[in-house]
């Protein structure tokens, strides 16, 4: 499997930020082919999708695309509604 892939979904599962470093050993990959690899998936997020990847400080997260928000914060207050 690509390592862009891998990382995406090592990102999906964690929901927080987390180390290059970490994500590079669970990956199996020097660190410098993972900072490629998320620039890569990055690139790949920049077209019109749900998800961003975000870097920042030496560590990666995943998270909801800025147009969205109106729609994710909605859809967050109605599901506390419903408990």
């Amino acid at each position: 499997m690509k390592l862009s892939a891998i990382l995406e979904s090592l990102l999906f599962i964690s929901g927080e930020p987390v180390k290059i470093k970490r994500l590079a050993k669970a990956a199996g990959a020097s660190e410098a082919e993972t900072r490629e690899a998320l620039r890569e998936l990055r690139d790949s997020h920049e077209e019109r999708r749900g998800l961003r990847l975000l870097i920042k400080d030496g560590e990666a997260e995943l998270v909801t695309h800025p147009e969205n928000a109106g729609v994710v914060t909605e859809y967050q207050k109605s599901s506390l509604d419903e408990d």
